[in-house]
């Protein structure tokens, strides 16, 4: 976990050293097999945070899965993972179709503080900008309305997010109007 929160904070160096000390440490097989979604999903974030979303595409798949079968820790964290993993490699379709089912697919952790308190509103902006890029205005307005409506009373420091997506909105519906 920690070696994960170096990576998110662009310290994909001391994420590394993390590592290290953990492979260094932890000899016990047992703990070594527990922990290995956790080493992936460790280097998916390092592998983004160093520019290589292809690596951390496929880090992030054996970071859900065990020799028996899925981790089953958070049905909605890979979906969103893989989003930004796609999304930084400049497959569009691809994130589109994860970060959906991080939006369709039911689970108990969005109320967990890493959950939509964290990501829902940067997932339904995403979206729409996404959308946008691919000329579906539809879409697009319905992700970036989502994400107004969600923070339409967030912190003023958040608000010049919200005034930049409400002028998209005007612009996607002067388009629609043309």
């Amino acid at each position: 976990g920690i070696a994960t929160v170096y990576a998110l904070a662009g310290r994909p160096d001391r994420a590394h050293a993390v590592l290290a000390q953990f492979d260094s440490d932890v000899r016990d097989t047992t703990l070594r097999r527990y922990f290995e979604p956790d080493r992936h999903t460790a280097l998916a974030e390092i592998a983004l945070a160093e520019r290589r979303p292809r690596d951390a595409i496929e880090e992030f798949r054996r970071g859900d899965r065990r020799p028996d079968g899925p981790v089953e820790g958070c049905a909605i964290c890979i979906h969103m993972a893989l989003g930004r993993a796609f999304d930084q490699a400049q497959m569009p379709d691809s994130a589109i179709a994860m970060l959906e089912r991080y939006v369709a697919t039911p689970s108990w952790r969005r109320l967990a503080v890493d959950g939509d308190g964290l990501y829902l509103a940067p997932v339904y902006k995403r979206l729409g900008e996404l959308y946008e890029g691919k000329g579906d205005r539809i879409n697009a307005a319905s992700y970036y309305s989502r994400f107004v409506e969600l923070w339409n009373g967030a912190d003023p420091e958040l608000q010049p997010r919200v005034r930049d997506v409400r002028a998209r909105l005007v612009r996607l519906e002067n388009l629609d109007r043309r």
